[in-house]
């Protein structure tokens, strides 16, 4: 929701049923992003013939808080955890990493990793904006 400040009114930005969260302003006050597990509009169409059917994962989408459709501008093969601009142009955001083979077998065997193996389970990604 865009709520004013100096009158009542809200206005909804997102439509769906897919939640959108974590929204941030870019620096220069003309796109929001946030974060949504939405299906971008080309995949919804190649689950129409027959595509891939893995559900979404969530990734960063861009709106134009003045008009228009929200756009995905991240393809993380991971779930995106977080988001934050590092200026009008340039998004950061940390996504879910894949679990390595050292953790995926203490996993199994109950066994906690060794104390001098250090273990990311995300990592940190530059994203510019395109259009």
């Amino acid at each position: 929701m865009l709520s004013s400040l100096t009158e009542k009114k809200e206005i909804q930005l997102t439509r769906g049923g897919h939640a959108s969260t974590s929204p941030v302003w870019s620096p220069d006050g003309k796109l929001a992003a946030f974060l949504s597990a939405r299906p971008a509009p080309k995949a919804k169409r190649d689950d129409e013939e027959g595509g891939d059917k893995d559900e979404p994962k969530t990734q960063v989408w861009l709106i134009n808080p003045f008009g228009g459709e929200p756009w995905v501008l991240t393809q993380s093969p991971r779930d995106v955890r977080q988001c934050a601009w590092a200026d009008a142009d340039t998004i950061i955001y940390v996504a879910q990493e894949k679990i390595g083979q050292l953790e995926s077998s203490s996993r199994k065997k109950r066994i906690p990793p060794r104390s001098s193996t250090m273990s990311r389970t995300s990592r940190p990604c530059v994203c510019g904006r395109s259009g």
